[in-house]
């Protein structure tokens, strides 16, 4: 394949915290675990220290505050998440401007009208296909967003045989 593929992308919220959860929440395991050791630490802290002051010297635990902790805590994060993406869409300049998504067997191009990058295919360290939209993470933690709506007529067919000829580790569908 030697002619390019050219995306005009389109940037919204919901999407973004379905990239960014996928990211941050890739190693699931690892998430857990620490969610968990969290929890634990906390409840200990809060048993021995009464960091609240909410327990007499001779009273038992009432309150199950790792409880409410683990309840709070997702909420927090996609709070926190959707604050800070729906920021940076209103206020960086980068993307009011018209940008293109240029794709060839030798790299992927993230052009501006004040910018250019391209990542080269060897460089690069993942291709993930999602029900909604493509990840090529440039680095473990960060990737480029493709959303499957974003695409005309046939160019998913050719982004996947795109996707399918590189040497580049690749979970497509």
């Amino acid at each position: 394949m030697n002619q390019e593929i050219i995306i005009r992308p389109t940037f919204d919220i919901k999407s973004s915290l379905k990239g960014l959860a996928y990211i941050l929440l890739k190693p699931k395991l690892l998430v857990v675990s620490f969610f968990v050791a969290f929890v634990f630490i906390f409840n200990f802290l809060d048993s021995t220290l009464n960091i609240f002051g909410i327990y007499d010297a001779d009273s038992e635990r009432q309150f199950p505050v790792g409880l409410v902790l683990i309840a709070i805590l997702p909420f927090f994060f996609y709070f926190l998440s959707y604050r800070s993406i729906k920021k940076q869409l209103d206020s960086n300049p980068r993307y009011k401007e018209e940008i293109l998504y240029i794709l060839n067997n030798e790299f992927i191009e993230e052009k501006g009208d004040s910018f250019a990058v391209k990542h080269f295919w060897k460089n690069l360290y993942q291709i993930v296909e999602k029900k909604n939209m493509f990840l090529i993470f440039t680095l473990k933690n960060r990737a480029i967003l493709i959303k499957k709506s974003d695409l005309k007529q046939n160019q998913y067919q050719e982004l996947r045989k795109l996707f399918n000829s590189l040497d580049i580790k690749k979970k497509i569908k």
